[in-house]
């Protein structure tokens, strides 16, 4: 099981996925349960390591960044 603890960043890094999209992928994964919202805080919780990479660049879209990946 992997999860990844993120916090938003004042400043919004560029990646190659737009706001929007990666807006309505968030959207996706929190229906799916495999995102949890607690503060400023999103848990992404999956069994597939190769989602943790598209998530992360979504956040970074976002303006987060990746706290931490177990």
């Amino acid at each position: 099981m992997t999860l990844l603890l993120l916090k938003p960043e004042s400043s919004v890094t560029p990646t190659g996925i737009l706001p929007p999209i990666a807006a309505k992928k968030m959207q996706c994964w929190i229906r799916s349960r495999h995102l949890i919202c607690s503060g400023n805080f999103f848990v992404f919780e999956t069994v597939d390591y190769s989602a943790v990479d598209p998530f992360a660049e979504c956040i970074k879209s976002l303006g987060g960044s990746v706290i931490s990946v177990d």
